[in-house]
């Protein structure tokens, strides 16, 4: 029981150090593993359009039975944010005591998205990808392409990385940046075409 401890606050660096990529690509790959078996609930997600009919406000709950688990995550999606400098998906990840239903944490949703979504590329990747695939093409520059980058490279052995991006000063400035950070040669392609041809992976961010 944990009524009486407060409501823990989580933010999104919090969730940085704490979430490592190789640690949820375990815990998707069970959580998976029971949504087959029976072992969890996850509804159909509620999305309401706002009015201007750009702007969305999606609720998206699961339950989980080992371990047990109740949550919901909270999001609004606003692509004109993207002209403010500011993300276009904001939201929360709400955490209950399965067993009264209390509250007990509130989790930035921005960091559990980004980690999460590629962590379960990176499952379905290990899954169903030949094991000697080591072509890595990736279609977008923008935070899902760190993180598919980095989620896919612990599932395989990556040899070449191509990006194609509607950027290509982004593009440029992604391969030099995260080509580095984990030792891979990243190509910078002109079309999406030329990114996937011979590719083992394609991932579509």
């Amino acid at each position: 029981m944990s009524s009486n401890r407060g409501l823990l606050i989580v933010g999104s660096a919090d969730v940085k150090r704490a979430l490592s990529m190789s640690d949820c690509i375990e815990v998707v790959d069970r959580a998976m593993r029971a949504l087959s078996s029976g072992g969890a609930d996850v509804p159909l997600r509620t999305v309401m359009k706002l009015p201007g009919g750009r702007n969305f406000f999606g609720v998206m709950p699961g339950y989980l039975s080992d371990p047990k688990g109740l949550g919901t995550k909270i999001i609004t999606i606003f692509p004109d944010n993207n002209k403010l400098g500011l993300s276009s998906h904001v939201g929360l990840v709400l955490l209950f005591d399965s067993e009264i239903g209390f509250p007990l944490a509130v989790m930035d949703a921005g960091e559990v998205t980004a980690i999460r979504t590629a962590a379960a590329s990176a499952v379905a990747t290990r899954a169903l990808a030949r094991h000697d695939a080591s072509h890595l093409a990736i279609l977008g520059t923008g935070e899902q392409a760190i993180t598919h980058l980095e989620a896919i490279s612990m599932v395989r052995a990556l040899r070449t990385v191509r990006v194609w991006g509607r950027s290509p000063e982004k593009a440029a400035a992604f391969a030099e940046a995260h080509g580095s950070r984990l030792g891979l040669k990243i190509e910078v392609c002109a079309s999406a075409q030329e990114a996937v041809t011979d590719a083992d992976i394609i991932c579509t961010v």
